[in-house]
């Protein structure tokens, strides 16, 4: 039987490798024309107005924390506000509210989908909440009709980590385009 990804066989083609050299030729190696291509292209998948491309799901998350405490926004985090989070996440959904100075506190999940549980979420609310860092697993999605009107209730900001579900969708709009500054 053969394998569709074998472990042991380079798994770069010439047609890869040539792509590679070409980049490296160009010396724009972060926003260069192809991370632009890629980057329309993902908005128009996701029909969202912007996108922007990082190096990895751990910089887009502390990338949307620092600004959402940004000192400039009106309507902002401020240092010891709470984030809500699923206790079963990622050092990289974490360590960003961390870094920024506000205070994780960590939500049971859901034994069925392994998200965040809606239940102990509304419980887990106090005059401290200020945001939900909502992470998606494995494909899986939250009933972000309930989330929303949580949201919504307690003027919450809400973050996305979609980096195990990119592409899933909840009623036909892609998971990642819920969350709102």
């Amino acid at each position: 039987m053969k394998k569709l990804y074998p472990l042991l066989e380079n798994p770069y083609r010439t047609k890869d490798i040539n792509s590679a050299i070409k980049i490296l030729r160009s010396r724009k190696l972060t926003i260069g024309y192809k991370t632009e291509e890629f980057q329309n292209k993902f908005s128009n998948k996701l029909k969202l107005k912007h996108s922007l491309m990082v190096n990895s799901g751990s910089s887009a998350n502390l990338l949307a924390f620092q600004c959402l405490i940004n000192p400039y926004r009106k309507n902002r985090l401020k240092i010891g506000d709470e984030v809500l989070i699923p206790a079963l996440c990622w050092s990289t959904s974490l360590w960003p509210i961390i870094q920024s100075g506000l205070k994780p506190k960590f939500v049971d999940i859901d034994t069925e989908t392994l998200n965040i549980n809606l239940n102990d979420l509304e419980k887990k609310i106090t005059k401290r909440t200020k945001a939900i860092m909502l992470v998606h697993v494995l494909g899986n999605c939250t009933n972000m009709d309930e989330l929303m009107k949580i949201k919504k209730k307690n003027k919450l900001f809400l973050v996305e980590d979609t980096c195990e579900s990119l592409g899933t969708k909840f009623k036909k709009k892609y998971l990642g385009t819920f969350g709102e500054f």
